[in-house]
């Protein structure tokens, strides 16, 4: 079996890849212009990285999709999901990404990452930079995550008000009905109010699975119930002016009560979301930091391999006399030395 074909930087041509450099070949050769093999691989290094973006974005899709038809989920789960099909949509799109022969990008590296405060003093940006950092850090990748992932919060939040009023709405029936039959307007009525009442929130609260909207809509829901509520609190003849201000007041109270919580737990999801995007960044950083470290033996390894070549080769004329020639190679030679001193410090 013949050894895998790789180009500059220990990349492993692919049957794919082969296809781009062919076709690449041909179309150079076509217009009259002699290839070269490292304007072909520049070339292919961009449509590699587009694959490898879309490939990526492809993959979280298809791994945050199963959680749909699970919707409303709470936020812990999207969370944990997320992270899940982050870290597996990441891996895809190192393994698929091209180097950036030029360092074209290093700069921009250098800003993001500053932007996001991360010292990367450390890595090796004397190293030739990978494209698949620019596109981490762009639009095109890390911002096509962020959206995927903000729109699924969105349905998740649509779908749990759904099922939270829908939820009430079948609660509250029996009392709306008894409302509109004049149930409470006796004596007495007030507390046979509050005690079906009571009992509604009690039911919606030990439903399971309502979701992330939970407490907003209750909260919108009680705000709503608290007209009905005072004008059967002031039409029930039974209670003194008294007790009545009593009630009202413990009307209040539960209302902030609960509004308290929506908030609370506005708030919850809030800081979940911001550690999500924080995790996220970080992982990202210490894969990329991990591959330009790879990248670097590569490289290294590549300029060892090309020096050692050129000195048997300059031993080789210094032996057959050709002395010019041998002087000529030495000072490329002195080039090669250069560079390989430059990616060790």
């Amino acid at each position: 079996m013949s050894r895998v074909k790789t180009v500059k930087g220990g990349v492993e041509v692919t049957g794919r890849m082969l296809g781009h450099l062919v076709k690449m070949y041909v179309e150079t050769i076509s217009q009259g212009k002699v290839p070269c093999l490292e304007n072909v691989v520049l070339a292919m290094a961009q449509i590699e990285n587009q694959a490898a973006v879309e490939e990526g974005l492809k993959l979280y899709q298809s791994c945050m999709e199963p959680l749909k038809t699970r919707f409303p989920v709470d936020m812990d789960q999207m969370s944990d999901q997320h992270q899940r099909a982050d870290q597996q949509a990441t891996q895809e799109f190192m393994n698929r990404s091209f180097k950036d022969e030029n360092g074209d990008f290093r700069e921009i590296l250098h800003v993001r990452a500053m932007q996001n405060d991360y010292c990367l003093d450390k890595l090796q940006y004397n190293v030739c930079t990978l494209v698949v950092v620019v596109l981490f850090l762009s639009d095109l990748f890390q911002n096509g995550i962020t959206k995927h992932y903000e729109e699924l919060l969105t349905q998740n939040g649509e779908a749990s008000e759904k099922k939270c009023q829908d939820l009430l709405r079948d609660l509250s029936a029996p009392v709306s009905q008894k409302i509109q039959d004049g149930f409470f307007a006796k004596p007495g009525g007030y507390e046979l109010y509050c005690d079906l009442h009571d009992n509604l929130v009690a039911q919606y609260r030990s439903t399971p699975n309502k979701g992330i909207q939970a407490e907003e809509v209750l909260e919108r829901f009680l705000k709503e119930k608290s007209v009905e509520s005072n004008s059967i609190l002031q039409a029930d003849q039974k209670l003194t002016d008294s007790e009545k201000r009593i009630h009202e007041e413990k009307e209040k109270a539960a209302l902030l009560e609960q509004e308290k919580k929506a908030t609370e737990k506005k708030y919850e999801e809030m800081e979940l979301k911001m550690e999500d995007d924080r995790r996220s960044q970080e992982e990202k950083m210490k894969k990329m930091e991990q591959k330009m470290n790879e990248e670097f033996s590569q490289q290294q390894k590549e300029f060892n391999m090309a020096l050692e070549c050129k000195l048997r080769q300059q031993r080789d004329l210094l032996e057959k006399g050709h002395k010019e020639k041998a002087d000529a190679m030495g000072m490329e030679i002195t080039g090669l030395k250069q560079e390989v001193s430059g990616l060790k410090g």
